[in-house]
């Protein structure tokens, strides 16, 4: 017969070792019996946040929260043109699940909420596995199947998400297509079915550009950097991706076409509205709120038409920007007199309109720290976040307010556990793979400047929703990464 030899080893390794080592492992298990606890702690938030925001999400399915651009999407749903601001792809999505069977007007945003809560739990679980997938040549691991799937459940209740798609809005549908449209773009650098993702890509692409209009420039943006990344790639590491690169343009100008010629057929100019263009957009970001200080600087034929006191409340809301542009460029030389408005206030405040502007930028850049510090009034709120949050508590106040405070604790324990984690054992893994931050930091870097250049408002909490979503389903892979990791090295210990 075989002896157990194990209890008695063990007890001879015990007496053989030294006072400090003996000292050393005990502070090891306290050390890990202090993160067990971090860890439950944790994990016990997280619980009580799905199911506060189960509970949210039931209470708020029935109602429309009036946001002033809902009844205008109800419209173009019926009319099916929109004007230069809109794209064409949203009041078809309305339109369409209007004309279900056995669905009724009543009934129609409900159809509408549940697929859009649908895509974002399937967008989000789609962009944590391209964080979580390793490239080609490893294997497929139960991490990657089923991980991004529970991932994409959390992502998909968190109170801001959660909210957008319970509204009649672009902003849910266009944030679900940019993360798959991120999603693949990672799998291509990834070297993972390129030809496949690279389409896509495109249909994606295709979709986002025809729901919102900065979608289109965002997606360029990241275009341009992706294609800089394989000219890098290729030329370090010799990768043959010039094919993909050539597919890539092929297909991207495929696409712009069919924008194009999709919003030649669906779009009519509006002329209650100012264009696109760049002395508009300049005007908006410079100009305001800064027309009664600028007041004094103008020449004096600007003077005459127009008055010091609607300088003044052209200041009070951002909302006044664009009938003034609209009056403006009615008049002769209106163009001309809104580039002198523009170009005085900059030269008169260039200090005023750089902090402005990096103040923006750091916010677009930052959402998931700025929104909730906004809300605990550390930061100032601005008037896009009030509103906002109070769409969001309009039929639920107190509830909203409990989903809200749960689901940030949850987000900055996880934060402070990776972190922590990182700096006692940092581990190398697919989250933090060159192409993986390439496209995310790319993709922020991207939205933070297109919109901080482009509105003229405080920094909106709606358009960091790309930014915010990537921030919390990369904070939320990288804990749950964490925690498997944990458990495989204390399995092979033992």
């Amino acid at each position: 017969m075989k002896s157990c030899p194990n209890s008695s080893n063990n007890a001879l390794l015990a007496s053989s070792l030294s006072p400090s080592i003996k000292y050393s492992i005990f502070c090891q298990k306290k050390y890990n019996n202090s993160y067990k606890i971090i860890l439950a702690i944790i994990l016990l938030f997280i619980a009580i946040n799905l199911l506060v925001g189960l509970i949210w999400i039931a209470r708020n399915l029935s109602h429309i929260p009036q946001y002033g651009d809902t009844p205008e999407y109800l419209f173009l749903s019926k009319q099916l043109r929109v004007d230069q601001y809109r794209g064409i792809f949203y009041p078809y999505f309305i339109h369409f699940c209007n004309s279900l069977p056995y669905c009724n007007n009543f009934k129609t945003h409900t159809i509408i909420y549940s697929i859009q809560i649908v895509l974002t739990f399937f967008s989000s679980s789609f962009l944590a596995y391209s964080f979580l997938v390793f490239s080609k040549e490893n294997n497929y691991s139960y991490q990657t199947k089923l991980l991004p799937l529970i991932i994409g459940f959390l992502v998909s209740l968190d109170p801001l998400l959660a909210h957008f798609s319970l509204t009649i809005l672009t902003d849910s549908l266009a944030n679900s297509f940019t993360m798959l449209f991120l999603g693949c773009l990672i799998l291509i650098l990834k070297n993972r079915r390129r030809i496949i993702h690279i389409i896509i890509a495109a249909i994606c692409f295709i979709i986002i550009s025809l729901t919102r209009v900065d979608k289109f420039y965002f997606s360029l943006g990241m275009f341009l950097w992706f294609l800089f990344f394989l000219i890098i790639k290729n030329k370090k590491h010799n990768h043959p991706y010039k094919n993909t690169a050539t597919f890539f343009i092929f297909i991207i100008f495929i696409s712009m076409a069919g924008i194009h010629s999709i919003k030649n057929k669906t779009q009519i100019y509006n002329n209650n509205r100012p264009p696109l263009d760049r002395t508009c957009l300049a005007f908006n970001r410079i100009v305001w709120p800064r027309m009664s200080k600028v007041y004094d600087y103008l020449p004096e034929n600007i003077k005459k038409n127009i008055t010091k006191t609607e300088a003044i409340k052209f200041d009070e809301h951002n909302n006044n920007v664009y009938p003034f542009l609209v009056n403006q460029l009615a008049e002769n030389n209106g163009k001309e007199t809104i580039n002198t408005i523009t170009w005085i206030t900059l030269k008169q405040f260039p200090l005023a309109v750089l902090s402005k502007l990096i103040f923006d930028f750091t916010k677009y850049s930052l959402p998931n720290l700025a929104y909730p510090l906004e809300l605990l009034g550390l930061f100032p709120m601005s008037v896009a976040t009030d509103w906002t949050f109070s769409r969001m508590a309009m039929f639920q106040p107190l509830l909203t307010r409990i989903f809200t405070s749960i689901s940030t604790l949850s987000f900055f324990m996880m934060l402070i556990y990776n972190l922590l984690k990182n700096i006692s054992k940092p581990a190398w893994c697919p989250l933090t793979t060159l192409e993986t931050l390439f496209v995310i930091s790319s993709a922020i870097l991207t939205n933070s400047i297109l919109f901080t250049l482009e509105a003229g408002m405080d920094a909106h909490i709606r358009y960091a929703l790309p930014t915010y979503t990537i921030i919390i389903i990369w904070v939320t892979s990288l804990f749950f990464k964490f925690i498997i990791n944990n458990k495989n090295y204390n399995n092979q210990s033992q």
